[in-house]
């Protein structure tokens, strides 16, 4: 059975997840994860998003482009860091899966190195630029305790309604 997403104001959404201090145990998790990604049509997932305060998400290589796919060695990052930024920022829409049918721009570097963790425990290193770069920067903001609307630019923050229709929305 799926995991249900975890909403914004759920606590675990807010607090800093946990380091994964053995990568043999998380193995469920990632297909967890995968599996709640998928369901949910999402590019990026993180943990404590269906409600497991550890530091780890994935990445849905199959939705990226096929050169930005061979970039990308794991679908999952372990313990993962971003360990370069460049000062080059763009401000690029994002939605969320805890934040359903919200939308707003949000400013992003748009290059960034991240290293993590596969699930056979080997260390990868991927830089990434464009919208790879925005979801490990999305991604990290969650394992942090951060949602995306807490950066957006708030006068850009909107709804789209089951109608279809586009209406401010306030955090």
């Amino acid at each position: 059975m799926t995991r249900q997403i975890v909403q914004r104001g759920a606590t675990m959404l807010s607090k800093p997840a946990k380091p994964v201090s053995d990568i043999k145990s998380v193995h469920m998790l990632a297909e967890e994860l995968r599996e709640a990604m998928r369901e949910n049509d999402g590019i990026g997932i993180a943990a404590p998003q269906i409600g497991e305060p550890f530091r780890i998400f994935l990445v849905a290589k199959e939705l990226l482009a096929e050169e930005t796919r061979r970039l990308v060695p794991s679908d999952v990052f372990i313990n993962p860091k971003i360990v370069k930024k460049s000062f080059k920022r763009n401000v690029l829409e994002e939605g969320c899966l805890s934040v359903p049918g919200v939308f707003g721009n949000v400013p992003r570097s748009v290059r960034v190195t991240a290293e993590a963790y596969d699930l056979s425990g080997n260390k990868f290193r991927v830089a990434a630029e464009g919208l790879l770069a925005q979801i490990f920067q999305h991604e990290m903001d969650h394992l942090e305790g951060v949602l995306f609307v807490e950066k957006a630019k708030k006068s850009t923050l909107h709804r789209i309604t089951e109608e279809g229709k586009v209406e401010p929305w306030k955090f």
